[in-house]
């Protein structure tokens, strides 16, 4: 027989009042909670699966949010892409009806204001910026305008986002993609009134070159130079002689090379947004659309009207409409990925959920069975208390 003192048996009641408590309150929070799993002692197995799953879950979730900021920005690129090609598309009709024979010249330029206005139109698509405001076509140097006047600013550098463990998704478009580096021939882009070209000029020396009067006084033109004989020499609409095809060179000098003209004489400026290397047009989109504008002779300064030029555009546009549209394709395929990627990526949120649900979730049917376990045992141990607290030899004396 084993003997216990009255100390005993009370510590021994507490101690099982205080575990079906314990119990009693487990299954009470996990019914409150609805989770079965509330510390790791409760099932050091599915909580380290469950903490594994919630980690790969907010990696997901990353990737999730790179994945809607870079449909953002691709759906915003295809956006002025699309209004991009719709200009092109009506720059071009109006290259074929400015270039046509039955538009006069003053007709030409009176049109060819609208050519402008959808040059500026242009220029403010090229500068799009996103909802961060980021110039889109800047690549790498966003922070800044992409385009000064027609010259690029940005460069090449197409910033990526990783959208999966081995999935990076370009999420912006460089100018450089979609609008430099026109396959445009080098004759293409040079006007008329090329700064680049040399200029013959009458010998000065050789006085028969030039026009005199009744009183042999040489004929001064309005800036107080001699006048060339018309009959040696053609002058073009920006002040180049060239020797006229049946002169004959044999009557005496016909005149010299000089030096460049002076680009404020040809229709050129020296505004850097405007010319690139040389004087010559940029060989991008704005570049064409310049070249077009000048050519209808509302370029700044004004020029006459070069249908020749006009016709030539023609090709040009055609040129950069090919370059928006093959960046357009790619940032369409760019869009099939992401949404092939944004559906694995909530497939597997879903997985995750489900897998953590079956290892946290509490089955609330198995729980009540508990609940109601506990209660009585709690509700029994306290009755065998009250009994055991009352025993005394004194109630037996």
């Amino acid at each position: 027989m084993i003997r216990l003192s009255t100390s005993q048996m009370y510590t021994s009641s507490m101690n099982g009042i205080l575990q079906s408590n314990s119990r009693l309150n487990t299954v009470n929070n996990q019914m409150t909670s609805g989770k079965r799993v509330l510390s790791p002692a409760d099932d050091p197995v599915a909580a380290a699966q469950t903490l594994n799953s919630k980690t790969r879950m907010a990696i997901v979730e990353q990737y999730n949010r790179n994945l809607d900021f870079g449909d953002k920005n691709l759906s915003l690129t295809e956006s002025v892409l699309d209004q991009t090609e719709t200009a092109l598309i009506g720059l071009k009709e109006r290259a074929i009806q400015l270039g046509s024979g039955q538009w006069s010249d003053d007709q030409v330029k009176a049109s060819g204001v609208e050519v402008k206005e959808m040059l500026s139109h242009l220029k403010g698509l090229l500068n799009t910026r996103n909802e961060s405001g980021e110039y889109i076509f800047a690549g790498s140097q966003a922070g800044q305008r992409a385009y000064e006047g027609n010259i690029f600013q940005g460069d090449s550098v197409e910033r990526e986002a990783q959208v999966a463990d081995d999935t990076f998704i370009k999420m912006l478009t460089s100018g450089a993609r979609g609008f430099e580096s026109l396959e445009v021939g080098p004759d293409k882009l040079q006007p008329t009134y090329d700064p680049n070209k040399v200029k013959i000029v009458p010998d000065p020396d050789e006085d028969t070159n030039f026009l005199k009067d009744a009183d042999d006084n040489f004929v001064l033109d309005a800036a107080g130079d001699k006048t060339p004989d018309p009959a040696k020499f053609d002058i073009d609409k920006l002040g180049n002689y060239s020797l006229k095809e049946d002169y004959d060179t044999t009557l005496g000098p016909i005149g010299s090379v000089v030096e460049l003209p002076d680009p404020s004489n040809t229709g050129f400026t020296d505004d850097p947004e405007k010319f690139a290397n040389g004087g010559a047009y940029p060989n991008n989109m704005l570049g064409v659309i310049q070249y077009f504008v000048d050519a209808t002779g509302n370029g700044n300064p004004e020029t006459p009207v070069d249908k020749e030029a006009i016709r030539a555009a023609i090709q040009n546009i055609d040129v950069a409409f090919d370059k928006v549209s093959q960046s357009r394709s790619q940032i369409g395929a760019r869009q099939n990925t992401l949404a092939a990627v944004k559906e694995s990526n909530t497939d597997f949120k879903d997985f995750a959920k489900k897998s953590i649900s079956d290892l946290e979730d509490l089955d609330y049917s198995e729980a009540y069975v508990r609940l109601q376990t506990s209660m009585m045992s709690y509700q029994a141990g306290m009755q065998a208390s009250g009994k055991i607290s009352g025993l005394s030899l004194f109630n037996y004396m």
